[in-house]
């Protein structure tokens, strides 16, 4: 029996992608948006540079807005993984047997992925952490960093070119996802991991998904017009600001950051401002609207740091005005030894 290969483009014509396909693909809408179902088929992204094969998947979800002539711009994809069996213990070999299908199944499309050059995307509120220290394990397997902000161990944090050894895999808690960018596609890879726990007798149930999507969908539309551009645009710096506030804390726990990655521009019309320069807006925001330094007091012949009226213990009645630069005087035939004067608490004008 051949193939049922499902070739598609993002930005092709919904109908266009069922015309070209050797079997039959559901077709539904909600006013005028068109949603396309295929069920068992082997997904083909065509693209001159970035095409991909995926795995055999049992559904897969495109969707396409009749209004416009943009073309399917998301395509969702439930991969189809071994058959797994039930579950009793950890040391079943049947078990072991499937987890390292799944393990291989999911290597080999991380391979595949890198080798036609998708770059590793991550989100401008997440930490540029990389390799090993982005999966979680399980608290007996081997030693982890302690203390760590949950954060910084977000399963979008998955470094997708970091690759699992099978001691690894076996060794997995819970779930990660891989996100890739190229030429304003936006690639996530989804594992979510089903418990393993021998308090009952069940069937494993893991789930493998591929979302494919433009970059532009950041921005909350698939084609973001002037107005939603300009509402991303205000977003950028909070989020550069939640990703420096967590390399601090990553830095302190001495965790491994890829410095050389760069944000590349996801939404047409709008770059993302550098980390640099959001840093220094922030800290110049901060001293702009910092308190002034509280002003104690000061020793005769400093100068007047701040203008208005000041008065020392040394004299009755001593309050007065004083010019910023001023150096203050010293009171003569004083008990209190060296003179210091102190802003006033009363800045009124004296009453005439």
């Amino acid at each position: 029996m051949n193939t049922r290969v499902l070739e598609f483009a993002l930005g092709e014509q919904g109908d266009a992608i069922v015309q070209r396909a050797n079997f039959s693909i559901q077709r539904s809408g909600v006013n005028s948006v068109l949603f396309y179902t295929a069920q068992n088929a082997q997904p083909k992204l065509r693209h001159p540079k970035y095409g991909l094969i995926f795995p055999y998947a049992y559904m897969v979800l495109f969707y396409d807005n009749a209004r416009d002539t943009y073309g399917a711009d998301e395509v969702d994809m439930s991969i189809e993984l071994p058959d797994a069996p039930l579950f009793e213990k950890m040391t079943d070999p049947q078990l072991e047997a499937y987890d390292r299908q799944v393990y291989e199944l999911v290597m080999n499309l991380q391979a595949s992925i890198q080798a036609v050059g998708w770059q590793r995307y991550i989100m401008l509120s997440d930490p540029r952490l990389t390799g090993r220290i982005t999966y979680r394990f399980k608290s007996n397997y081997q030693t982890q960093t302690t203390d760590m902000d949950p954060k910084l161990i977000s399963p979008l944090l998955a470094d997708p070119n970091y690759q699992l050894t099978w001691e690894e895999w076996q060794n997995l808690k819970g779930d990660f996802n891989w996100l890739w960018q190229a030429e304003g596609m936006l690639l996530e890879v989804r594992y979510m991991r089903d418990f393993r726990t021998e308090s009952s007798k069940r069937r494993i149930l893991d789930n493998l998904n591929v979302i494919l999507q433009t970059t532009n969908s950041l921005s909350g539309a698939s084609h973001p017009n002037e107005a939603t551009r300009a509402k991303y645009a205000t977003t950028l710096a909070g989020a550069l600001l939640l990703r420096i506030k967590a390399e601090e804390q990553a830095r302190a726990l001495g965790l491994p950051i890829l410095e050389s990655y760069q944000d590349p521009t996801m939404v047409t019309g709008v770059p993302v401002p550098s980390m640099e320069s959001v840093a220094k807006a922030e800290a110049l925001k901060q001293a702009q609207t910092a308190p002034p330094e509280p002003v104690l007091r000061k020793a005769a012949g400093e100068l007047c740091p701040q203008s208005g009226w000041w008065f020392t213990p040394a004299q009755v009645n001593s309050r007065r005005y004083f010019q910023q630069g001023t150096p203050f005087p010293a009171i003569g035939d004083s008990n209190f030894g060296t003179t210091f004067w102190q802003w006033s608490p009363d800045q009124s004008n004296p009453r005439l």
